[in-house]
């Protein structure tokens, strides 16, 4: 999550100051990419011991499986089969939606539950709200905003992925919270325009 947050500033960075792009910048960057995920890849599996050799999918499958296994009422689902690369990339929007929203209205069967359903609602109702924030910008003004979206994405979906149960994703909310509410709070009301440095509120006086 870190290494594509740092990608992303710094080529917003680059577009920012309208350095042009070339190929040998964009080798360099991906040079420096595939080093740092390399090391990071070998790092996290002398930590964790997580069948990685076998791909992620099957790394993905074997996660969820195990947590699966122990059965509890939250569970998003019973089981889960990713074969390869295909199905684990169909297998991602589902659980990040999951993630998202579960428990469905229909699946609420304690207070908990109401109030995780609560907590949903608002949750989808700032996910709009920064839908409308990014779509409303200007420009200028939009490109750091994406950036803040697509750093809330990636993290949130790196947490659905090891989610398997709505008890466990309540507490994974909220590192990632104040990124959405940066985004659905980016833009203030409407602001009055301006003549030079004078708002222009409708008296003759001020507008002069």
């Amino acid at each position: 999550w870190g290494v594509l947050l740092a990608v992303a500033t710094g080529g917003g960075l680059l577009y920012r100051r309208r350095r042009s792009i070339t190929p040998t910048r964009i080798a360099i960057v991906m040079l420096c990419l595939i080093a740092v995920l390399s090391l990071g890849y070998r790092v996290f599996t002398s930590i964790y011991q997580y069948p990685l050799d076998r791909g992620l999918a099957f790394a993905v499958e074997s996660y969820q499986r195990g947590g699966l296994s122990i059965g509890v009422r939250t569970d998003y689902r019973t089981s889960v089969t990713l074969q390869d690369t295909v199905d684990l990339l169909f297998f991602l929007p589902v659980s990040l939606l999951q993630y998202f929203f579960e428990p469905l209205p229909w699946r609420v069967s304690s207070f908990l539950d109401l109030a995780l359903l609560l907590e949903n609602m608002l949750r989808a109702l700032l996910i709009v709200s920064a839908a409308s924030a990014v779509w409303h910008a200007r420009p200028v003004r939009r490109r750091p905003l994406l950036l803040v979206v697509f750093a809330y994405l990636v993290l949130e979906t790196a947490f659905s992925v090891g989610t398997f149960n709505w008890g466990t994703a309540a507490r994974h909310h909220i590192p990632s919270f104040g990124l959405l509410l940066m985004v659905a709070f980016a833009l203030p009301g409407r602001m009055p325009r301006t003549v030079g440095t004078y708002a222009v509120t409708g008296d003759p006086k001020m507008a002069a």
